[in-house]
């Protein structure tokens, strides 16, 4: 979905946006549809400022354990998307500034709605998936799945490398 400038007032454009093919179903399994509803207003004539909130539940595997569970994911975003300058857009090797991290600049007043879904559902899907914060994991022993058994191997004293040196300090 692409809206352009032109059709956003100053009031704004508010949209409840369904699952429509902008979310990357090869990437992230989901469990229950997506909720998104995102607002859309008008800065002036080169630039809008879209907010919008995203949620949706996702089928994982843990991390620690490797059980499947499902995760709810709750995103907000802003962005606000300016028309490109000409002298910024000849100079691809301009600095970031700090009040550049929430910008948005395109070729033209046209802001597509899809590709900051897409973007906003992937980044905000989790580094580690951990299906609860008292997960003990799987034992590096045995394997056992220590949330739910006691591990196998015990308490077994493992040889020092130095043992070898106990000989040397009878001589």
């Amino acid at each position: 979905m692409e809206i352009a400038f032109s059709d956003v007032t100053e009031d704004g454009l508010s949209l409840t946006i369904d699952n429509d093919g902008w979310f990357p179903h090869e990437e992230i399994g989901l469990t229950a549809p997506v909720e998104c509803s995102i607002v859309v207003k008008k800065i002036d004539n080169d630039s809008v400022k879209v907010t919008g909130e995203m949620k949706y539940v996702t089928q994982s595997t843990c991390d620690k354990c490797c059980r499947d569970f499902e995760q709810q994911i709750n995103l907000d975003f802003n962005y606000d998307c300016t028309v490109r300058e000409d002298e910024t857009a000849s100079s691809q090797d301009s600095e970031c500034t700090e009040e550049n991290y929430e910008k948005l600049f395109l070729e033209g007043p046209v802001v597509d709605i899809d590709a900051i879904l897409r973007e906003q559902a992937i980044l905000g899907l989790p580094v580690r998936n951990i299906c609860s914060s008292s997960c003990l994991g799987l034992c590096l022993g045995c394997g056992a799945d220590l949330d739910a058994q006691k591990c196998q191997c015990g308490e077994q004293e493992k040889p020092s490398p130095f043992s070898v040196l106990k000989h040397l300090k009878g001589r």
